[in-house]
């Protein structure tokens, strides 16, 4: 029997991840460059189990190292190669006796003596599975966590967040892959050729509610599409669209994003603007000097010279950095961007799942007040200021709203509540009784965003 390419090319990304404390899928996608002869169902097979043990990568080290004499000394590559097993044995359905095989093939590979000790540790990791995740997921937050693959705190706040049968649902889609949702950066390109396109290469495009907003069925389609490099095409989350949709940008405004990143949603205001009939004026403002010369060679290539990209700090006063480069400090919307924990894109950042903890939620929270109160000087009279997180906590969501709503800095300001037909039908029942916008990720749906829209008075 031959060792697999794809569970291989999959134990290469766990062990980049680890040694590099790299980003998941820019391992993934550096693994599979050097594996050009998987077929496509391999590379998918490669991805979901890499994906799949780096998402569930806690609990899969607390079930093997329990069968390890000593997993310090152990061999780091050989205890690679026994968590992406027990990944295969616990969370999918693969028959017992291919994953043992395979995991043996897949050590032995390594050091021909690796082979009967993981031949032993798989096959009693196998007799337990039917037992489980080894208590009552209901009851106990532990087995529950384990279930899934989670954290154990972060089980624990899902469930008094959401009770016990939501968290279930949205750790279940956590362990999903995510949806590919793209933005159609028009008129450059329009809605219709995208259509075109995706079709003819058999990505199975969907036109959505929102202007613009498209859901590819087969996304490994478009790998390597050259509208996606040349940024006619963003992917882009739905619920992220809908932030720069709730702005409501027209021609001749002003718009500031504060927390830019590589600047999607500023390209996508601008196309909204330009949709309308004109262009607007634009400032995408990021910490990173690399990230704001990205969105300048963004804009350049796609002609949009109404946008102009600065690197500052957003915690300090911003004002003076606009007001160096001859660009007004007031702005009828500002889009804040918020930095957060991420919890609404886990499935798509599998990674971070263990790398955050309580501690950061709370660091989070305090440095966007922070950047709330920067950017509130920046809006208008009569403006909009939208916050906008990818994150599911109270903490880092509506409590901050309200400390900045009670604070000197947000004087002025109150909630302009979002009304059904604003949002997309199927995104409706996201809008709490304050009129703001709360998603959690759905199955084959949009990830965990949270959306509030002031206005100064």
């Amino acid at each position: 029997m031959a060792l697999s390419e794809a569970r291989l090319a999959a134990r290469e990304t766990l062990t980049r991840v680890r040694e590099r404390s790299a980003y998941a899928h820019e391992s993934l996608d550096r693994v599979l460059s050097r594996h050009p002869s998987l077929s496509d169902c391999d590379s998918a097979l490669a991805t979901r189990l890499a994906y799949g043990a780096i998402a569930c990568y806690g609990t899969l080290e607390e079930v093997v190292d329990r069968r390890l004499r000593n997993p310090r000394k152990t061999d780091p590559l050989l205890r690679d190669s026994l968590l992406l097993s027990t990944y295969e044995l616990l969370f999918t359905d693969t028959p017992l006796y291919a994953t043992v095989s395979e995991g043996v093939l897949l050590a032995k590979a390594l050091r021909t003596r690796y082979a009967s000790p993981t031949n032993a540790i798989l096959r009693r990791i196998g007799r337990e599975r039917e037992l489980f995740p080894w208590g009552d997921p209901k009851a106990d937050v532990e087995a529950h966590a384990r279930l899934r693959g989670h954290p154990v705190w972060l089980a624990q706040l899902l469930r008094e967040r959401f009770g016990y049968e939501q968290a279930d649902l949205i750790m279940q889609t956590n362990n999903e892959a995510a949806p590919t949702y793209l933005a159609v950066m028009e008129p450059v390109l329009s809605a219709s050729e995208a259509l075109s396109t995706l079709t003819r290469i058999g990505a199975g495009p969907q036109a959505l509610e929102l202007p613009g907003a498209l859901l590819a069925a087969e996304p490994a389609k478009i790998r390597g599409l050259s509208g996606l490099h040349a940024r006619r095409l963003l992917v882009m989350d739905y619920c992220a669209q809908l932030a720069v949709h709730l702005a409501d940008l027209r021609p001749g405004q002003r718009f500031i994003e504060v927390g830019a990143g590589r600047g999607s949603k500023t390209l996508l205001a601008a196309t909204r603007a330009r949709m309308r009939g004109g262009s607007a004026r634009l400032v995408a403002i990021d910490l990173h000097a690399f990230k704001t010369e990205i969105i300048t060679q963004d804009a350049a290539y796609l002609g949009y010279d109404e946008i102009t990209a600065l690197p500052a700090d957003a915690t300090a006063p911003l004002a003076p950095v606009l007001q160096g480069t001859g660009l007004s400090t007031r702005a009828d919307v500002v889009l804040l961007d918020a930095p957060c924990s991420g919890l609404g894109t886990l499935r798509r950042h599998p990674d971070r799942r263990w790398r955050t903890g309580p501690a950061d939620i709370a660091a989070l929270a305090q440095q966007n007040i922070e950047l709330l109160n920067q950017s509130a000087p920046l809006v208008d009279r009569r403006g909009t200021l939208i916050y906008s997180t990818c994150t599911m906590t109270a903490e880092e969501n509506f409590d901050v709203l309200e400390k900045f709503l009670h604070a000197e800095a947000g004087r002025g300001f109150s909630i302009a509540a979002l009304a059904p037909e604003e949002v997309p039908r199927s995104l409706r029942s996201f809008i709490d009784q304050r009129g703001c916008f709360q998603s959690f990720p759905q199955p084959e749906g949009p990830d965990g965003h949270f959306i509030a829209r002031l206005r100064r008075r």
